[in-house]
């Protein structure tokens, strides 16, 4: 019996261990998705503000606003996977070194006979969660770099055939 209990807490010790490094890579990721779009909406903001004692139209400006809105969404969107990230690990956590009857009463599921497959569909569950806000965020982001790139275009190319 002892060493049944020494391979499990092995094995938990080794679990704990891969996951923590696998919550650096997806915390990083994320810092990063605010980071980028945070930093992208900033620098659009101060353009902005550069420009608008220049007069600019309102065509133009609602160009800007597009782009901003994209920005802002990634933002947005990285915030909810940190919020899934957190809830994942939590449950992780929980299920890696808490009792089947600390987990039914905290997560408040029913403990079957194979408590492990439950654990494990609901961390992916949340991973899923995790991960599609997260690439949501890149993708507004690129979304936003495109939408200004073509304020950008708009703004700064010559007019022709007056």
């Amino acid at each position: 019996m002892n060493e049944e209990n020494s391979y499990d807490q092995a094995s938990q010790d080794r679990l704990l261990k891969i996951y923590g490094m696998d919550n650096k890579y997806d915390t990083a990721l994320i810092q990063s998705a605010m980071l980028v779009n945070g930093g992208a909406a900033i620098a659009l903001l101060t353009f902005i503000s550069s420009i608008w004692s220049k007069g600019l139209d309102i065509p133009s400006l609602m160009m800007l606003t597009k782009s901003l809105a994209f920005f802002s969404g990634g933002v947005s969107l990285a915030v909810a996977s940190m919020f899934f990230c957190y809830f994942r690990s939590n449950i992780f956590i929980d299920s890696s070194s808490s009792n089947e009857k600390e987990l039914e009463r905290k997560w408040h599921i029913t403990i079957y006979k194979n408590l492990k497959i439950r654990v494990t569909f609901t961390f992916i569950f949340f991973f899923v969660l995790t991960v599609t806000p997260l690439l949501l965020s890149f993708t507004f982001f690129m979304c936003g770099i495109n939408s200004a790139i073509d304020t950008f275009y708009t703004l700064l190319s010559p007019v022709t055939g007056k």
